[in-house]
């Protein structure tokens, strides 16, 4: 808006985001220039796609350009915007939370947290009083918790199942603030002793999406499939 109360600039955009603008709605011959588009999202005028920080998007095809970095997780997909339903939802950053449980015959044996914003906004992976080694055999530290390269959940599932174990991983649409908490937490209490796994993972999450406090992990799994489905969290797909 301009000191007079004219509007400087306008646009108008389809449901995945196809922006149709209009840069001098108040006919004065001044042009104005915003770059916004979708939440998070940011014209590259060059290539004629949107940035969001971690993924490019087509809104011409209404879908990402690169697969979704926590890969199978996000769902059958691994291009698809906001669960391709944009007038539901939104995906400003293209990623999420996920809450970890590895299952031996079924029954919930242990937990862990993956967020992708965390230490230098690196992907991280807590995973207190767990058993897993990266492909890269970083070693364990006493803090339970990998940060960048080492923070993998493709290679975390492929390692538990190479044990006879599944993994089940629940996306929660949390904001990179509540990540960075969830990091920083997880930082702070380090690791955990045996059998401790949930309560650690429960203490870091600390009550981002209605979480409480549990001590199974059948119990943090089933609090975390709610949440999801029932859209308790206020974050990225919301």
């Amino acid at each position: 808006m301009s000191a007079a109360g004219s509007a400087q600039w306008r646009g108008a955009y389809e449901a995945f985001g196809a922006a149709h603008i209009d840069p001098d709605p108040d006919g004065d011959l001044q042009t104005a220039t915003l770059y916004v588009r979708l939440p998070g999202q940011y014209l590259d005028t060059e290539s004629d796609t949107h940035g969001n920080r971690y993924r490019t998007y087509s809104s011409e095809g209404g879908r990402y350009l690169s697969v979704d970095p926590i890969g199978k997780t996000a769902g059958s997909s691994l291009y698809h915007y906001a669960r391709s339903n944009p007038i539901r939802y939104v995906d400003p950053l293209g990623l999420v939370t996920v809450i970890l449980t590895v299952r031996d015959f079924g029954i919930g044996a242990h937990s862990a947290v993956y967020g992708d914003a965390g230490p230098n906004n690196e992907p991280f992976l807590y995973d207190p009083a767990g058993s897993y080694v990266p492909p890269n055999g970083e070693p364990r530290g006493s803090g339970d918790m990998y940060v960048g390269r080492s923070a993998d959940l493709d290679a975390y599932r492929a390692f538990h199942e190479a044990n006879g174990s599944t993994v089940e991983m629940i996306t929660l649409p949390t904001t990179p603030q509540e990540e960075a908490a969830i990091a920083a937490r997880a930082e702070a209490q380090g690791g955990a002793a045996p059998f401790t796994c949930t309560a650690a993972v429960s203490s870091a999450v600390g009550g981002v999406c209605g979480l409480r406090s549990y001590w199974l992990p059948d119990s943090l799994s089933k609090a975390a499939r709610r949440a999801r489905d029932e859209n308790q969290c206020k974050g990225r797909t919301k």
